[in-house]
């Protein structure tokens, strides 16, 4: 078993380090952040725009699309419209992590955002527009952007496919074998941790391939596109 550190404050030019372990340090991690900021006088604008990143997303059956969003500069106020990777939608109901509803949202908050077209995927950033139309310009701008990066992962692996260009994909014998799968979950980061782990594993016989991967409930045309090409 690893030898376990307990916390220690080194001083380092002026580069504080901080032992920590998954049992200790974390109280005095903390800490020192806290007495960093206040000593360096470190805040963030809470006046501009929000932005921040999408933590987790999910589709609700009555409410639609959710999305946990960590607010890191500006204030996230309910009323915002706002662009989330490929999606867009104006800010209808923010809570927090009480589960509370709330008005707005400052730098460093966590809240739970209704109001978007679909499900965010985590990690996507997010941004506040003076106008709906400047939210749908970049949103469509994001989805073209993960559009051609798809199609780049197409033609260089193979590895990502849709129904209709099953049909036209030559078949060689002397390629290796591939196993289509669909990877469907109740959050995006649940999709992404399933996916990274089959990433893990060693595919010298057999290649798998994502046909799909995203948040949400199972569809007939999931279940016709596993039918089609014999994915699971």
């Amino acid at each position: 078993m690893a030898k376990l550190f307990s916390a220690q404050l080194l001083v380092a030019c002026n580069t504080l380090v901080i032992f920590v372990c998954c049992y200790t340090g974390i109280d005095d991690l903390l800490q020192t952040v806290c007495w960093v900021a206040e000593e360096k006088q470190l805040m963030a604008n809470s006046s501009k725009l929000a932005a921040g990143t999408v933590i987790e997303a999910h589709l609700d059956k009555k409410k639609g699309p959710v999305a946990t969003l960590l607010v890191q500069a500006g204030t996230l106020h309910v009323g915002n419209v706002m662009s989330c990777g490929a999606c867009f939608g104006k800010v209808r109901i923010l809570s927090n992590a009480a589960g509370s509803t709330i008005t707005e949202a400052g730098p460093s908050i966590a809240v739970q955002m209704i109001g978007l077209n679909a499900v965010p995927q985590a990690g996507d950033e997010f941004q506040v527009h003076p106008s709906e139309s400047d939210a749908r310009a970049a949103a469509s701008e994001a989805s073209e952007e993960l559009r051609a990066a798809r199609i780049a992962e197409m033609s260089t692996t193979g590895s990502m496919v849709t129904l209709s260009s099953l049909a036209t994909m030559d078949e060689d014998v002397d390629t290796l074998q591939r196993m289509n799968l669909i990877i469907k979950g109740d959050t995006s980061g649940v999709v992404e941790a399933i996916k990274g782990a089959l990433q893990q594993l060693p595919q010298e016989s057999v290649v798998l391939r994502y046909l799909l991967n995203a948040a949400g409930d199972i569809t007939v045309s999931d279940v016709d596109l596993a039918a089609a090409s014999g994915g699971m």
